[in-house]
């Protein structure tokens, strides 16, 4: 016998593919990832446990020290000496520190509530006018007539714009400066066009959302038109609790009804069929015969949902999204390494806050802080504006 005679004789016939089959494979499919969907849930469950018994006492540690700086810096904000400018740093050194509070799982939010709204009736007191706080508020001092310290970036800043008020009045005035007028004109061309991008993603995006609902409102009309509608209806008239005499039996019918519509609303065909045939009896014989197709076209549409859910499981709440980008990895090992470098990180964080209130021990020691505090953010915003321009 030949290779090539044994090689035939090895071929199976091809089976061909039938809407009876697509349907049974669906179903399987849908149950397995049903299952995957369940376990995943457990999965990340445990994994939140895990991750909050071991960080859990360290992330509480740092809280109390950040609301007792919070509570120390609120005690100074009161205090007459203070200038309107070093009040004002002061608030975006508070409301800095609040944030950081604010965004850790493991603060207490009725205490973090009390604390910011002592600080938000200290504030309405000393800026009953204030909503925003404008650039030009920073730099006199209103009740004191006292300067902001300023350094050498604000003037180069004033000279700056200074110098560009200038030139754009010489450009419309001297028909010489054409190149200069040139290029100005290219760089507002390559603006437009990241305009033009960004609106097309824009739109892109909510042409997406259309199509998504378009189909979303195709699957729920198939539904209503398919034979799971009279499914639905037959087990309905079966399971409804108003039916029963005896009170713990209209109960469990009652949440077998809203097992039931929830199946219905979800567009879940498996859960229909499967309550269905444990509590009416076998499937239809016309099933098949009648809409396969669009039954096949739901439960295509129920897999693709499932296995979103199942890659968005991760992200269904903050706290969950945060400990997985923190400290998921793909070994033991890479998570352990993961949750010490967090460990290190807050002990860090402590020892930092522990430094910070050791300096300000009196509103002398504050009032350097707080200049500090003005430079540094004064030059954050510099640096954001180059990086704009």
């Amino acid at each position: 016998m030949t290779l090539a005679t044994t090689t035939q004789n090895k071929r199976k016939p091809n089976k061909k593919t039938t809407k009876k089959n697509k349907f049974e494979t669906l179903w399987r499919k849908i149950e397995k990832q049903k299952k995957m969907n369940e376990n995943r849930q457990n999965e990340l469950a445990l994994f939140i446990q895990r991750i909050e018994s071991s960080i859990g006492d360290a992330e509480r540690s740092l809280v109390r020290v950040e609301l007792i700086k919070i509570e120390k810096l609120i005690e100074f904000f009161s205090r007459k000496s203070l200038s309107q400018w070093q009040r004002k740093e002061l608030f975006y050194l508070i409301d800095t520190n609040f944030s950081l509070v604010i965004a850790n799982p493991f603060s207490d939010p009725e205490t973090i509530n009390a604390l910011k709204l002592e600080f938000d009736l200290l504030f309405e007191h000393w800026f009953p006018e204030e909503d925003d706080y404008d650039d030009e508020s920073f730099q006199t001092d209103e009740t004191n007539n006292q300067q902001a310290p300023i350094d050498d970036a604000t003037n180069l800043g004033e000279d700056l714009f200074g110098d560009m008020n200038e030139q754009v009045s010489d450009i419309n005035e001297d028909p010489i400066n054409v190149d200069e007028a040139a290029e100005d004109e290219s760089v507002d061309q390559a603006f437009f066009e990241r305009l033009f991008d960004e609106f097309t993603k824009h739109t892109d995006t909510h042409d997406d959302e259309r199509a998504e609902e378009e189909k979303i409102k195709k699957i729920n009309q198939l539904l209503k038109r398919s034979s799971i509608n009279g499914m639905f209806r037959r087990i309905a008239k079966v399971l409804h609790p108003d039916k029963e005499q005896d009170e713990q039996r209209k109960d469990e019918k009652h949440q077998l009804m809203s097992s039931l519509i929830e199946a219905r609303d979800q567009n879940d065909i498996p859960t229909i069929f499967a309550m269905y045939a444990e509590h009416v009896g076998e499937m239809p014989e016309d099933l098949a015969k009648e809409d396969l197709e669009n039954i096949n076209t739901l439960l295509n549409y129920q897999l693709k949902q499932l296995k979103q859910d199942y890659d968005s499981a991760p992200y269904q709440d903050p706290k969950t999204a945060m400990f997985f980008d923190i400290f998921q990895a793909k070994t033991e090992k890479g998570i352990l390494k993961n949750i010490k470098t967090r460990i290190k990180v807050i002990n860090e964080s402590i020892s930092t806050s522990k430094y910070f209130l050791s300096r300000i021990t009196s509103l002398a020691k504050l009032k350097p802080i707080l200049e500090e505090v003005h430079y540094q953010r004064y030059e954050s915003q510099f640096d954001d504006f180059n990086d704009f321009i």
